[in-house]
């Protein structure tokens, strides 16, 4: 195969469709590798993309992902008005991600890399006109969708996630810098625990305590909040470690009012 697929007649989408769907055929048994270069080369042109827009996302997912659009893309891509309707249904939900028109176009010159490093001497002129065009036009169509009315609600959800997120990472600066200075005193806080629990509320004292040396239970508390501020930074580890410790505390029928408390 030589990949080109195209002759003489037809339309400019016509030819541009058989080039762009003769040269995807000669990635057969070789698109998973495709993905993974794609990535890399995307990374490549924008670092920063890993820390933002990719910020959290499992790459291996998203080159399945990829991939599987791509597959229907081209696999459909006689059909303008098909492709057109889910490109624009994919800008539209990527607005939510906070993908622009500039993400689109890094992504287009790392495609056309990827393609010329796996095909070399098959990625023909004729190949690579076809790509950018097909890709330029993909850009357009999501480009529109991220315009709609619901990729402008998910875009103003979006900035309201990033803003509480900037609030949280404030907020667990000034948990720790508070930490630093009263780890020092960590025997008084628990003694200054214990005496609390007992005035606010006795009953707990009197039963889910009845049997413990509240001065002990008061360093041991404050032990176990030291720990999960050591882990405000590694909040996949936090989650774990809070966890573990609300199940091994099951046995001691610990309820809502009593964390309250």
């Amino acid at each position: 195969k030589d990949g080109g697929g195209a002759g003489g007649g037809g339309s400019p989408w016509e030819i541009m469709t058989a080039h762009v769907q003769g040269s995807w055929d000669l990635l057969e048994g070789r698109k998973e590798m495709f993905g993974k270069m794609l990535y890399q080369h995307l990374f490549d042109l924008d670092g920063t993309l890993i820390t933002t827009l990719f910020k959290g996302v499992a790459i291996p997912n998203q080159i399945r992902m990829t991939l599987a659009f791509l597959e229907l893309a081209v696999a459909k891509l006689g059909d303008a008005e098909f492709v057109n309707e889910q490109l624009y249904l994919l800008g539209e939900r990527h607005a939510g991600y906070g993908v622009m028109m500039t993400h689109s176009m890094t992504l287009n010159k790392a495609f056309i890399s990827t393609l010329r490093d796996i095909l070399k001497g098959q990625f023909t002129p004729e190949i690579e006109a076809a790509w950018k065009t097909g890709l330029h036009h993909f850009a357009v169509q999501m480009h529109k969708g991220s315009g709609s009315e619901k990729a402008q609600v998910l875009l103003k959800e979006l900035h309201a996630r990033r803003k509480s997120a900037t609030s949280f990472v404030k907020d667990i600066h000034i948990v720790v810098q508070m930490w630093e200075h009263l780890k020092r005193r960590v025997q008084s806080m628990g003694i200054a625990y214990a005496k609390a629990i007992k005035e606010i509320d006795p009953e707990l004292v009197a039963t889910l305590f009845a049997k413990v040396q509240m001065e002990n239970q008061g360093s041991k508390f404050v032990a176990m909040v030291g720990e999960v501020v050591e882990m405000l930074n590694e909040p996949i580890q936090m989650k774990r470690r809070i966890k573990e410790l609300g199940e091994s505390h099951m046995r001691f029928n610990l309820n809502s009012s009593s964390f309250a408390s």
